[in-house]
């Protein structure tokens, strides 16, 4: 599961970097979709059910910034995506 996060990571990162809004698009919102699946939710912390909030409201952001054909604040996006990732797995670890 975690694999499929960071392929379509890695492609959202390649879209960042082609401009490609589309792909940008799709990658997030895929995202997004991830992280309300069942297999996404390992714990029932109230910590991580806020990870994961923050989480897919990032990815949310990406994508409608790309709808706008705004790829700065994909790329803001992008990043506050990525930083919300090391935090949750700082918290899963921790867990």
């Amino acid at each position: 599961f975690m694999r499929m996060k960071l392929d379509h990571s890695q492609r959202l990162l390649e879209g960042l970097a082609l401009n490609d809004f589309e792909l940008i698009h799709k990658e997030a919102q895929q995202l997004s979709i991830l992280s309300r699946d069942e297999d996404w939710n390992v714990f029932e912390t109230p910590e991580y059910r806020q990870h994961s909030l923050d989480f897919r409201k990032a990815a949310d952001a990406v994508a409608a910034a790309a709808d706008k054909k705004n790829l700065d604040g994909a790329m803001l996006g992008y990043m506050t995506l990525t930083l919300q990732c090391v935090e949750c797995h700082k918290h899963v670890r921790d867990v």
